[in-house]
């Protein structure tokens, strides 16, 4: 039995090792907190126009980014966290880290040469002052030799605006591995079934002080073949978890079907005059990010074949 059981063991190890190449794999069946770090631009009136027009991300044929938007930005993930249920299908709260950017060049250990997450956010309509309607993430994820994003890029000092090349591309925050794409959807007001963000400051107006806007966001179904898979990213399956519980039509029920939602963003904003630009506003925000993940189905297969295989092995051996 210690055999096969060892044997068990290395299959299980290998198959860790290998998805940890790149990118990292996310923690099975857990709580996870992440942070990201935003550059982001504002229209008040939905003046941001698109480069390239509007574009069909969901595959289906139907554009679903608008030509011009209220609201876009990039950013990248600083830490992902081994989190904690803080409410039960409302809140995770943060914990020890299992991943933190270290930066183009490197950092102390035991984090060093991890690589970078990154990505952008766009497609956002405005539909006041202090909601919005539509919304789309994609992430990406950079090996360690090739990561680059820098400190002066994250505070708007050597990254523009003008480097934003297509709907969802934007230079170095976007020239990574896809690893999953988001969608933002309603939750965030209960009752509401239209609007995905909500702030509790009017951005069409002058912005002072510190702004928080929060919405939540569901896996995208990328090569639209009705399921969520490795074929829409390496994260895709992972982030999949419909934890968080919604009331979208204000029955006072949470969680009822189509009232599930797989991330819960806060976003705490800030202006920031380098990415001002005629009728916008530039921002700077820090977003604590939280996710349930589910077990990859591989890794399930896998310990269950093993756990047979110790099985068949005891009982051969109470035979002899």
């Amino acid at each position: 039995m210690r055999k096969t059981l060892t044997s068990v063991a290395i299959a299980l190890a290998l198959g860790a090792g290998a998805a940890q190449a790149a990118p990292i794999v996310l923690p099975p069946a857990s709580p996870i907190y992440f942070q990201f770090n935003n550059l982001e631009q504002v229209g008040p009136v939905n003046n941001i126009v698109v480069p390239g027009g509007s574009i069909d991300v969901t595959g289906d044929g139907i554009p679903d980014t608008p030509a011009n938007e209220g609201n876009w930005g990039v950013f990248n993930i600083s830490s992902m966290q081994n989190g904690a249920v803080a409410t039960q299908n409302e809140d995770i709260s943060g914990g020890p880290a299992f991943f933190f950017d270290d930066g183009a060049t490197g950092g102390l250990e035991p984090f060093t040469q991890q690589g970078q997450v990154s990505g952008i956010f766009y497609g956002i309509s405005l539909t006041s002052g202090t909601t919005a309607t539509g919304g789309f993430i994609d992430i990406y994820w950079e090996d360690a030799a090739d990561d680059d994003i820098i400190a002066s890029d994250l505070n708007g000092t050597t990254f523009a605006p003008t480097e934003r090349t297509a709907a969802n591309k934007a230079g170095k925050f976007t020239d990574g591995t896809l690893v999953v794409r988001l969608q933002f959807k309603p939750g965030i007001i209960t009752g509401d079934n239209f609007n995905t963000l909500s702030s509790d400051i009017d951005v069409t107006g002058t912005i002072t002080g510190e702004g928080q806007a929060q919405f939540f966001a569901d896996v995208v179904d990328i090569n639209n073949d009705g399921k969520i898979d490795n074929a829409d990213g390496a994260w895709a399956h992972a982030l999949d978890g419909n934890w968080f519980h919604v009331d979208t039509d204000g029955d006072t029920v949470f969680g009822e079907a189509g009232e599930q939602r797989d991330l819960r963003f806060a976003t705490f904003f800030n202006t920031l005059a380098s990415w001002n630009g005629p009728g916008l506003v530039g921002l700077r925000s820090n977003d604590p990010g939280r996710a349930f993940t589910v077990a990859e189905p591989g890794m399930v297969s896998l310990l269950g074949l093993g756990l047979l295989g110790a099985g068949l092995n005891l009982r051969r051996r109470k035979r002899a």
